[in-house]
């Protein structure tokens, strides 16, 4: 059984699996155009993407010369 204490431990071993359970490419291209719609009107200068886990939608706002700081919190 996993020790649900050492989360770092827990969320490490489930990147590399959780990673290949999503088609990021498929994903991304179907929730893009929500984001553009939302950034469009918004017109957001600096984002925040809390528990971003292995980062993918916050690569894509990068890729729209958003700025952005991108956080996966750790409990201890």
């Amino acid at each position: 059984m996993t020790n649900v204490n050492n989360s770092e431990n827990l969320f490490s071993g489930f990147v590399t699996d959780y990673d290949r359970m999503i088609d990021w490419e498929k994903r991304l291209a179907r929730e893009a155009p929500f984001f553009k719609k939302i950034f469009a009107e918004t017109k957001p200068g600096k984002l925040l993407d809390t528990a971003c886990a292995t980062g993918h939608h916050a690569l894509m706002f990068y890729s729209w010369a958003c700025r952005l700081l991108h956080l996966m919190p750790v409990l201890k």
